[in-house]
C-alpha cells in the first residue's frame, strides 16, 4: 500500500493575473497581485502575505520549510487557471515537478521539490475535495477586479484598498 504523505503546513493562495491589455502590449499575461494565508483557525486580512510578482511567490514558498524536513500543501481554487502561472515559472527556471493534469486539462495537483528538506504540493482544492475555497478557513472574494490595467510597472504600494481587500477576502 502507498505511503500517504503527511503535510506539515496547509496554506491557501490565489492570483490576480493580467488581462487582455497586458497580453496585447506584452505578449504575455502575468501575476500581477498575490497573496498566502496559513490554514490556522481565525485568520485576519493582516496575516495574508502579498506579492506582486510570480518569483517573490516562489521566493516566499522557499522560506516556509525552514530548518526541518516539510511538506507543504497550498490549495487553489482553481488550479487548472493558477497553474499555468506556477508550471510557466518552474519550466522557464528549469525546476523539476510533477503533475496531475486529467485528460481535459484539469489540474489536480502540482509538486516539486524547493530543496532537500522542503517539498510544495499545490493542489486544486475544488477538483480534489469538492470544496470551495470559502469552506476552508477563511471567506470568499465578492466582486471582480479591473483585469485591464497595465499592471507591469506596479509595486505593493501603487494598489488601490479595494484591489489589497478582494486578496484579503
Amino acid at each position: 500500500m502507498p505511503k500517504v504523505k503527511k503535510y506539515h503546513r496547509s496554506y491557501i493562495a490565489d492570483f490576480e493575473t493580467s488581462g487582455e491589455l497586458m497580453y496585447n502590449t506584452y505578449g504575455r499575461a502575468d501575476v500581477y497581485l498575490g497573496g498566502i494565508v496559513e490554514l490556522k483557525e481565525n485568520i485576519k486580512s493582516d496575516d495574508v502575505i502579498l506579492f506582486t510578482q510570480i518569483k517573490d511567490f516562489f521566493k516566499l514558498i522557499s522560506k516556509l520549510g525552514g530548518r526541518k524536513k516539510t511538506n507543504i500543501l497550498i490549495y487553489f481554487h482553481n488550479l487548472t487557471w493558477d497553474g499555468y502561472f506556477i508550471l510557466d515559472y518552474l519550466k522557464n527556471n528549469n525546476i523539476p515537478h510533477d503533475t496531475l493534469i486529467d485528460e481535459r486539462g484539469k489540474f489536480y495537483s502540482i509538486f516539486y521539490r524547493v530543496n532537500t528538506r522542503t517539498t510544495v504540493t499545490f493542489y486544486c482544492s475544488y477538483l480534489n475535495t469538492l470544496m470551495a475555497v470559502k469552506n476552508l478557513p477563511g471567506s470568499t472574494k465578492t466582486e471582480d477586479l479591473d483585469y485591464n490595467k497595465d499592471y507591469k510597472k506596479y509595486k505593493l504600494t501603487d494598489f488601490t484598498t479595494k484591489e489589497i481587500n478582494y486578496l484579503k477576502q
